[in-house]
């Protein structure tokens, strides 16, 4: 080491200083953010190719169809106090109405409704309010489950069968044999 010398580095060392490439460019903030975006993109990607993969695996079950999903208070006020439409798919399982979210990982459902505890209570044409979408042809049913409303918003052509199901229980369905 020479007199005068500020790096500390032995003379004729070739090894650049620590934070420093070989070809002379550094790990500054620029590359570190890069590879942070990279990262968080790919990690994106995966989670939306799961999801999608996810949905089409669901949509391969017999009974399933396209529903979204809101739960209503039990006093049925202003439109603005609904909860949020959630999008999903529904399948019929027996005397089971299975819901999966759309933004679940998991393979089983988010709601598991009982058809002994469903009652119709309303059917109205949904067009242009489910969800802030355009919805032509989509059909909203209101029903009591239990002491809960929900509402199912659905394509016509399973509007009909989704209300049929729900009231074609089995027999002695609602009846109290004490």
């Amino acid at each position: 080491m020479g007199v005068g010398d500020s790096t500390g580095a032995a003379e004729g060392s070739t090894a650049p200083p620590l934070g420093v490439l070989s070809g002379g460019a550094s790990w500054g903030p620029g590359v570190l953010d890069l590879r942070l975006v990279l990262a968080v993109t790919v990690l994106a990607a995966g989670v939306a190719v799961l999801l999608l993969v996810r949905r089409v695996f669901l949509s391969q079950f017999y009974g399933a169809f396209e529903c979204l999903l809101r739960e209503l208070p039990v006093e049925l006020g202003e439109p603005e106090s609904t909860g949020p439409w959630r999008s999903g798919l529904a399948r019929y399982d027996g005397d089971r109405l299975r819901w999966y979210s759309s933004l679940a990982i998991g393979l089983g459902p988010s709601l598991v409704i009982e058809r002994q505890l469903l009652e119709f209570i309303a059917r109205r044409d949904g067009g242009g309010e489910s969800a802030g979408r355009s919805t032509s042809g989509t059909v909203v049913l209101t029903l009591s489950y239990g002491a809960r409303l929900l509402e199912l918003a659905v394509a016509a052509r399973y509007a009909a069968a989704l209300t049929l199901w729900v009231e074609s229980g089995p027999p002695g369905r609602g009846l109290d044999v004490a």
